[in-house]
């Protein structure tokens, strides 16, 4: 959630994107709703720290301030969190295996070892949007 939102520059954007496309998709997979509606809030709200986010910009220009620093000051404490709210899923998914089931076998096996690496290939591409 906190590539998409960095992505459009926005929380609300990736808040959208995120309950109209994860939701469903985890919610029809067993996970818990508490569970995944907090994960799409908690990572779509780092948006407007990860660059290049619009927020930033808007409060450089009003400020005055040059949007580049803002962008730096924003990235590691925006990478600091992410990395935090994904060990806490990670660490409350082993205590409460029930909240994030993993996949069935025969849907984890459905694609080769090269598909799977070229779906991941792909969903890094879109990333090349922060970097840039």
């Amino acid at each position: 959630m906190v590539a998409i939102s960095a992505m459009n520059g926005l929380s609300v954007a990736g808040m959208a994107i995120g309950t109209s496309i994860a939701l469903p998709e985890m919610l029809k997979r067993g996970y818990d709703k508490r569970m995944v509606t907090g994960v799409i809030q908690a990572g779509s709200s780092l948006g407007i720290l990860v660059p290049p986010s619009i927020v930033l910009v808007l409060y450089g220009m009003i400020a005055r301030q040059p949007v580049s620093q803002l962008w730096l000051a924003g990235v590691i404490p925006g990478l600091i969190l992410a990395t935090m709210f994904i060990a806490y899923i990670v660490i409350r998914c082993k205590i409460q295996p029930e909240l994030g089931p993993p996949l069935p076998k025969e849907e984890r096996d459905q694609y080769s070892t090269k598909e799977k690496y070229f779906l991941l290939g792909a969903g890094f591409l879109p990333l090349l949007v922060i970097f840039q």
